[in-house]
């Protein structure tokens, strides 16, 4: 009996179709069950942070992510990695994000009361950052417990027992209190993109 493999190209919402089929003329088919993500990373040898060359980039009609850029391209081919010469990695922000919550006895779901985030700008991709205390932002937001209030001291207690690099926001509500976080996240990440 001799053994051979076909390359056959398919539509990528008919792959499900060939998942554990067999027949007369063939007894497997390779890559069925593989997603159209690794099937590109496989295909263009995408390994980890590095930079690619965009052939034929489009601005698309509608975006479908938070990033500051986005582009589409027609072809996966027209995307390949940079391998003579590559720049340096650019350097990072890196957000660290904690919340906490406590219980609604009434409603029987946890309820967001406090925000915090601490923001680490210009880390490296590719070894170690030594960062300094300046270098590293933190972001507060807490809301008070419904039915509860602030204690009377509270604001000048944590003033007095946390650093100078610490923004602490105070609201009454958890719309509020996100709203703050992500608007200070969002205003840290544009003004270091500004030229």
């Amino acid at each position: 009996m001799l053994n051979c493999c076909a390359c056959v190209s398919y539509i990528s919402v008919s792959g499900e179709a060939f998942v554990n089929k067999t027949g007369q003329y063939f007894s497997h088919v390779f890559g069925a069950e593989q997603s159209l993500l690794e099937s590109f990373v496989l295909k263009r040898k995408l390994k980890g942070p590095c930079w690619l060359e965009i052939s034929n980039p489009q601005m698309p009609k509608l975006l479908i992510s938070y990033c500051q850029n986005e582009l589409t391209v027609c072809n996966p081919k027209d995307i390949k990695v940079v391998t003579t010469n590559p720049p340096p990695p650019p350097p990072l922000v890196v957000v660290s994000l904690a919340t906490k919550t406590v219980l609604n006895r009434k409603q029987r779901v946890n309820e967001l009361i406090a925000i915090g985030m601490v923001v680490h700008r210009n880390m490296k991709a590719d070894s170690a950052t030594e960062t300094a205390e300046t270098e590293v932002q933190h972001y507060e937001a807490v809301r008070k417990v419904q039915g509860t209030a602030f204690p009377v001291d509270f604001l000048s207690s944590v003033k007095h027992q946390v650093s100078l690099s610490l923004s602490l926001s105070l609201s009454l509500s958890l719309s509020l209190s996100l709203s703050l976080s992500l608007s200070r996240y969002e205003l840290t990440i544009s003004a270091e993109s500004q030229p």
